[in-house]
């Protein structure tokens, strides 16, 4: 993989970059960044001095980033945490403002839970998107639904599923009893109580980070309107938050009864699911352990 972007990217990001640098001098140097598995990333340096995050992938969809802008657009608009700010998209890039990176502190995780939680208070009418956008890569399908188990079983569970069993991810008796778990979420899901809540989505430790005064960001959404305990189980199944993370937000908005006993491992099928597609096998052992367990709930 080039660690440059190609020459008619740059060129386009050259040219986005014209409004928002001083001076308007925009050639531009290259650093490296860390970078997530499936696109590529650079700092961006112009000879006025200023920096910006480029992020590209030539094989995405073409709308995969702009649907990060949308998302990204709505997690800003709550005035609840800090989001970079966008300042270009193309068809296979987008251009965000350069965070740097600071110190973690002690506070982190008390901090980071009471920003999800007033996150979460933003809310709507219905579960869903007002248009579909990506996981990773992979399609997220948002149709709109009344009924938050409709939209877990038809939005998030079967698309995974079937994904990975037309690829061959999931063999046809595993994928019999995760359908089975499928058909059973009105018995494991209760949505009475249940305000549709605007989701991060993908929301693991690689997605937040501080800022220099140590306030939390987050990166690469993947949002729709859903149940808050997505985040939060998501949060929980690949780990690296602090300690105080999930205390600080139960106690600014306390769970109901049965997320620890059920609904967690309900919610952790989706992002499985959307691994075993993205990773193969490696992932279907951590699955079907959840799917047993509901199955027996």
């Amino acid at each position: 993989m080039s660690s440059s972007p190609p020459p008619g990217i740059l060129q386009e990001v050259e040219r986005a970059l014209r409004p928002s640098v001083e001076g308007g001098g925009t050639g531009v140097r290259t650093a490296p960044v860390g970078g997530g598995c499936v696109n590529q990333a650079v700092r961006l340096q112009t000879d006025s001095g200023d920096s910006f995050f480029l992020k590209w992938n030539p094989e995405a969809p073409p709308d995969l980033f702009k649907a990060e802008v949308e998302g990204l657009r709505a997690l800003g608009r709550t005035g609840s945490v800090r989001v970079p700010t966008v300042l270009g998209v193309g068809s296979h890039w987008i251009l965000l403002e350069f965070v740097e990176e600071g110190p973690v502190p002690s506070s982190f995780g008390r901090t980071l839970g009471r920003t999800l939680a007033q996150l979460h208070d933003t809310g709507g009418e219905a579960y869903g998107w007002d248009r579909d956008n990506f996981i990773g890569p992979l399609p997220q399908v948002n149709g709109r639904r009344r009924r938050w188990m409709e939209f877990w079983r038809e939005r998030r569970i079967l698309p995974q599923l079937r994904r990975a069993v037309d690829g061959g991810a999931l063999g046809s008796a595993d994928a019999q009893a995760a359908e089975k778990v499928a058909d059973s979420v009105d018995l494991l899901l209760d949505d009475s109580a249940l305000r549709p809540s605007l989701l991060h989505g993908d929301l693991w430790s690689g997605n937040v980070m501080a800022d220099p005064d140590g306030a939390p960001v987050l990166v690469d959404p993947a949002v729709y309107l859903g149940h808050r305990e997505v985040d939060l189980a998501m949060a929980e199944l690949f780990g690296g938050f602090p300690r105080d993370f999930l205390p600080s937000y139960r106690e600014a908005a306390p769970l109901p009864p049965g997320y620890d006993e059920v609904r967690r491992d309900v919610y952790q099928l989706y992002p499985l699911l959307v691994h075993v597609n993205l990773f193969g096998g490696g992932y279907v052992g951590s699955l079907m352990a959840r799917v047993r367990k509901l199955l027996r709930v």
